[in-house]
């Protein structure tokens, strides 16, 4: 049996529906979620991560007893850093689930800011199933009204 799937997601989340139509009554597919993946990354704060106090480090290039003489601290990309490995966590997921040979094709869905990126960490073979892509956060939208949007 071939599988047609439904993949929303966004830099936390990601949602695969089956798309079943073997529905009586002619109302279009009904979706079944088959594999939901939360990224421990998405949803925490930069302060988990990071313990220490920005700026908060001696220069170094002046007398020590000057009040105030602290750095800036180092500016560093972190957050796209964080954002990058988020995209690669996600887009691995999604690489797994269209690795499936019994899956056809896939309806995707993810949010504008980064529907490029997720389609550019996915294998050629992969990107080839992809029949419809929607660049919109669908993540919280009830599954009954997910088809619409396509």
């Amino acid at each position: 049996m071939t599988k047609k799937l439904l993949l929303v997601m966004d830099l936390g989340c990601l949602r695969a529906y089956r798309m079943d139509y073997s529905v009586e009554g002619g109302h279009g597919p009904r979706l079944e979620l088959v594999d939901e993946f939360t990224s421990e990354h998405g949803h925490s704060r930069i302060g988990d991560t990071v313990t220490d106090t920005p700026g908060r480090f001696p220069r170094g290039g002046g007398p020590k007893n000057i009040m105030g003489d602290m750095s800036s601290g180092e500016r560093n990309d972190l957050h796209l850093e964080e954002r990058r490995r988020m995209v690669r966590e996600i887009g691995g997921h999604c690489e797994e689930l269209l690795k499936d040979e019994e899956v056809e094709s896939c309806y995707f869905a993810a949010a504008s800011e980064i529907n490029h990126q997720l389609l550019d960490t996915l294998s050629p073979e992969a990107r080839k199933k992809i029949t419809r892509n929607v660049p919109s956060n669908l993540v919280k939208t009830r599954p009954p009204e997910l088809l619409a949007h396509f």
